[in-house]
């Protein structure tokens, strides 16, 4: 009686150990189920006690309702059975480390959220990557959405009571007090107007709306056709109203000024790469390292995607009619943008007319070049850079873009330029070759944990080896500390074979279970 007394005691004390152990215990209890499970082919659970119990797929038997316990042949088990029973304190640690080096069930993953909607005229897209799983997503979209709304009511063109267009209705030449973003974004398009020697200017307002690219102007087009060519005339008295000279910008206190009172100002051709730079400061001073944000084709990058490498962005090819991918750049930490004249162009008698318009001529670029992508610090840059170089052409944009001034600061350009046999790629020094940097580029974490995996698997096959080897070589059998395994093989020996019984609890047919129903995992 205390005998039996103490056996409940035991097996109570094992079964609340079970329960209440901690998780890799029990995930060593599971891994080791599996183990087993894997490699005899059938279902096998584990009581208390660390046996292991075979439980066959067959179908009930008609006969009895019984379930028919078919013991798989030696060669099933054995030696690969019976060698990783006594490796089981090798086996199960390894497995175990294992999951830890691939990842498994952490909670420190990292994660990309990604949020996209509309903003001026076009939409943006954010992705950020991070292991935080406690991520205001509203809050974090609510700041983009305030910060795009507040640069595009400082300087869209298209709502009347943003500061540019109530600059742009003002005849003065009086300082017009505005924001410091007005101010500066103003500023930095004089310094890139200098830079590409007028080619890129904000003052071409008339000259769009004369061109009929932007919003229509009954004083300067009389026409509503769309395809209307401007004759030489209106071009010469447009251009009177044009001139990035005519416009100064100041920052304390924040104003602009117009030198002729009827010109107007459009920053479309940098707002949008300053929205972009505006997104990426937010997300940096919230502490993320790890994220793309994009308005328009307008990029910017920092860190590295969920793969684990640097972003990489596509660059789209110039072919009308179709959206391919034309070649991959690793952009890294920096800005990206490209202008080009394949989207917004129309036709006529024969003639392309594309809505990048020269301010020295008036008139739409006439060369072969077809697209300019620019890498530099800022998107705001780039974005104007891009333009500039674009209505420069491909042999006065691409001697400026290759300048000791560009390389020494870190810009640099790809231009696609359109030949008798399709297009060619001219890319400056510093540009940086995505084939050549996916060589070089440190693995991922994806590849890391299978390398972790197969390290762990070659490891567990030489130790399995190692024990393995001498009981082949000198003929023995190897042992086995799983008791059911030894009672299967002794069942399927022939020398142990018994007659045949009716009786359903010596039937051979049945399993051979230990005799410990008292303690089993239900």
């Amino acid at each position: 009686m205390k005998r039996a007394e103490g056996r409940g005691q035991r097996a109570e004390g094992r079964k609340q150990r079970m329960v209440g152990g901690s998780q890799p215990n029990r995930l060593w209890r599971f891994l080791r189920h599996r183990t087993m499970t894997l490699l005899s082919g059938d279902d096998i659970s584990t009581n208390s006690r660390g046996i292991s119990r075979i439980h066959p797929s067959s179908k009930p038997s008609q006969a009895t309702g019984l379930t028919p316990a078919i013991c798989p042949p030696p060669s099933a088990l054995c030696p690969l059975h019976f060698a990783l029973c006594p490796l089981s304190s090798i086996l199960y640690p390894l497995l175990f480390l294992c999951y830890l080096a691939t990842g498994c069930g952490s909670n420190n993953e990292p994660r990309q959220f990604t949020w996209r909607c509309g903003t001026m005229g076009t939409s943006y897209t954010v992705k950020l990557v991070t292991d935080s799983h406690s991520i205001d997503n509203a809050e974090i979209r609510e700041e983009i959405r305030k910060t795009l709304d507040e640069i595009n009511a400082r300087m869209s063109t298209y709502d009347p009571d943003s500061e540019l267009s109530r600059w742009n209705d003002a005849e003065t030449t009086d300082w017009f007090p505005v924001s410091e973003e007005t101010a500066a974004v103003t500023a930095e398009a004089i310094r890139i107007g200098r830079v590409t020697e007028g080619a890129f200017d904000v003052t071409l307002d008339p000259l769009v709306r004369l061109w009929q690219f932007g919003p229509r102007d009954s004083n300067l087009a009389t026409e509503k056709d769309t395809d209307r060519i401007p004759n030489n005339e209106e071009i010469k008295d447009t251009l009177q109203l044009v001139g990035f000279s005519q416009i100064e910008s100041r920052t304390n206190p924040p104003a602009v000024r117009k030198r002729k009172a009827r010109i107007r100002v459009d920053l479309s051709g940098i707002a949008k790469g300053y929205g972009v730079d505006r997104m990426a400061e937010l997300l940096k001073h919230r502490g993320f390292e790890n994220y793309m944000v994009e308005i328009g084709g307008e990029i910017r990058a920092s860190g590295h995607n969920l793969a684990g490498r640097p972003w990489r962005i596509g660059i789209e090819s110039p072919k009308s009619g179709t959206r391919e991918i034309d070649s991959i750049v690793d952009l890294g930490t920096r800005a990206m943008a490209t202008s080009g004249d394949y989207r917004n162009y129309f036709e006529k008698d024969g003639v392309r007319y594309s809505h990048l318009l020269d301010p020295r001529n008036g008139r739409p670029i006439s060369h072969r070049l077809a697209s300019v992508t620019v890498l530099a610090e800022t998107c705001a840059e780039a974005d104007a850079l891009a333009t500039g170089l674009m209505v420069l052409g491909p042999d006065t944009g691409f001697d400026l873009a290759r300048s000791p001034d560009f390389e020494s600061r870190g810009i640099a350009a790809a231009f696609i330029v359109r030949n008798d046999d399709g297009f060619v790629q001219k890319k400056t020094a510093n540009w940086p070759l995505a084939d050549i940097a996916e060589k070089t580029e440190p693995a991922s974490t994806g590849a890391s944990m299978i390398t972790a995996f197969l390290a762990a698997l070659i490891v567990l096959a030489a130790a399995m080896l190692a024990l393995s080897i001498g009981p082949i070589i000198r003929k023995r059998k190897m042992q086995c500390s799983c008791k059911t395994a030894r009672q299967i093989m002794k069942a399927t020996d022939p020398r142990h074979k018994k007659p045949h019984s009716s009786n359903p609890k010596t039937s051979p047919l049945l399993p051979i279970l230990p005799n410990d129903s008292d303690d089993l995992n239900e």
